[in-house]
């Protein structure tokens, strides 16, 4: 598998620490997330993944060009986006190479992984989120955050998969501080009301200000709007020349 990392703008990427990333897994959520977030605070591109993982498919957005992967930075977070999962076939792989590039880049210090949880497994309305730390994470925060953390633990039994669980795994195993923020989301569509719950909770985190009242007014037309690109992706994947007017 092809994957070249190509660094459009070093000096403004490497001044970032905290590198955060969200694919395409239950209700959408960590990619809505993200899209909204460098929408919102206008993030610079720094770089892209050229890789052969995913569709030969490229778009347009907002007037620019959309490269399947991107990365952006904002002061001292740099975000990861991928507009199009990867094969199943080669998530692993895809992951386990992006977070060899994570690694050798000294200069990140966390790294957080967003994604889903199925709301109909929400026992109490008293938190939005779950989380599953890494073990060295948890040696890094201060014991108030510790305990937010260890009180919504995502619960045994249940389990993450594709690119986000073989990245936590991997940190994991290296020792590198990493957070799976996890939002309750509905499983069957694009929920980009679950995805304000990890939008508020980066504001906090990072102290950074993303409104979050269009994910909110305008829920219904960005879950049509996801949904539309997912099903053009999907049809793209299968020679379909008519998905998204694509040729």
């Amino acid at each position: 598998m092809k994957m070249e990392f190509v660094i459009e703008k070093p000096d403004i990427l490497k001044k970032s620490q905290i590198f955060i990333t969200g694919f395409h897994g239950l209700g959408e959520v960590g990619y809505i997330a993200i899209r909204h977030i460098i929408d919102q605070l206008n993030c610079e591109r720094t770089g892209i993944i050229i890789s052969d993982s995913a569709p030969p498919v490229l778009s347009i957005y907002k007037g620019k060009l959309q490269q399947p992967f991107e990365f952006y930075t904002y002061e001292n977070l740099t975000f990861m986006i991928p507009h199009l999962q990867p094969y199943q076939h080669l998530q692993s792989l895809f992951a386990t190479k992006l977070v060899d590039w994570l690694l050798a880049q000294n200069h990140f210090t966390e790294t957080y992984l967003l994604g889903g949880v199925d709301a109909r497994l929400r026992i109490s309305e008293d938190f939005n989120l779950r989380y599953i730390p890494t073990q060295h994470y948890m040696k890094t925060i201060t014991n108030e955050r510790k305990e937010l953390i260890e009180k919504n633990l995502l619960d045994e039994g249940l389990f993450v998969a594709g690119p986000l669980a073989v990245i936590l795994g991997i940190l994991d195993i290296k020792d590198h501080p990493a957070l799976a923020v996890l939002a309750y989301a509905q499983r069957d569509r694009p929920d980009p009301k679950g995805a304000v719950y990890i939008v508020e909770e980066l504001n906090k985190m990072f102290d950074i200000t993303v409104d979050t009242t269009e994910l909110i007014e305008n829920a219904k037309r960005i879950e049509e709007e996801i949904q539309k690109h997912l099903d053009d992706m999907q049809l793209s994947t299968r020679g379909d020349k008519t998905a998204g007017m694509y040729t």
